[in-house]
């Protein structure tokens, strides 16, 4: 375990001045697990987790509707939500004040919170 730390800590600061990519993969139990690399003090790590959760919302959805847990409309109506999510964040990335920056984040957590409950209510 020490070493498998130790290694993702060198990968990690091997890539400090790589741009920042989303990078996700799912365990065989449907547990999911995501990192964000993103430069410390940046809007892009302000953003990091919303993108995120945003992802895997979607994914959810995704292996949601094939197990047959969820319809297709409820699936439609989570694409709508995290689509939502994500104009909200790409817009953040032009917002103009921290203010405007926070008010799109705090939308984007909104739709957020709005599509994985419509995944609870449906289960």
């Amino acid at each position: 375990m020490r070493t498998i730390i130790v290694a993702a800590a060198l990968a990690l600061s091997a890539c400090a001045g790589m741009t920042p990519q989303q990078i996700a993969g799912t365990a065989s139990s449907g547990l999911y697990a995501a990192a964000t690399l993103a430069q410390a003090g940046t809007v892009d790590e302000r953003l990091a987790p919303a993108y995120t959760s945003n992802a895997m919302a979607r994914q959810r959805a995704t292996r949601l509707l094939s197990e047959r847990r969820i319809d297709a409309a409820t699936a439609r109506a989570v694409l709508a939500r995290t689509d939502a999510a994500r104009t909200a964040l790409d817009a953040a990335r032009l917002a103009p004040t921290p203010a405007a920056l926070e008010q799109h984040i705090a939308t984007a957590r909104e739709h957020i919170a709005a599509a994985n409950a419509l995944m609870e209510i449906a289960r």
